[in-house]
């Protein structure tokens, strides 16, 4: 039923944290594909070790990654985070509760990975702010 979109670029210290706190929401993804952007390190085989799908694209750009992720999920409901991203257990489900005929993308709280600060006004940024398009 839902599908989980992981976009990523030399994140080898980070994705194996996050791809596990995917594998354990309490709403759990029937699939998750990695978009690994040209890792030079090892983002892939870390992800494919975990059991993911891994697709191999050089865009250099996080949308057309998400964009990729998009296209060849199989499952008609869609998240997406970026490989350096720790998700809460219910994350999904809580964005899963709040779809309804009139919503169409829901955006929710996160936690970085690092402590860079770039990651955390980022953050704070996106969870300030919800939103429900």
């Amino acid at each position: 039923m839902i599908s989980a979109v992981v976009t990523a670029r030399n994140e080898a210290e980070l994705i194996g944290r996050c791809l596990l706190s995917l594998k354990a929401q309490t709403l759990t993804p029937s699939e998750i594909l990695l978009v690994d952007d040209g890792s030079t390190d090892r983002t892939p085989l870390i992800a494919s070790k975990m059991k993911v799908k891994v697709i191999t694209v050089r865009h250099s750009n996080t949308y057309l990654s998400k964009r990729e992720g998009l296209l060849r999920a199989s499952q008609p409901l869609v998240v997406a985070v970026d490989g350096d991203t720790l998700l809460g257990k219910d994350w999904i489900r809580g964005a899963y509760g709040r779809l309804g005929s009139r919503v169409s993308l829901v955006t929710g709280h996160i936690r970085p990975l690092s402590d860079r600060p770039v990651d955390r006004l980022i953050a704070d940024l996106q969870n300030s702010n919800p939103l429900y398009l």
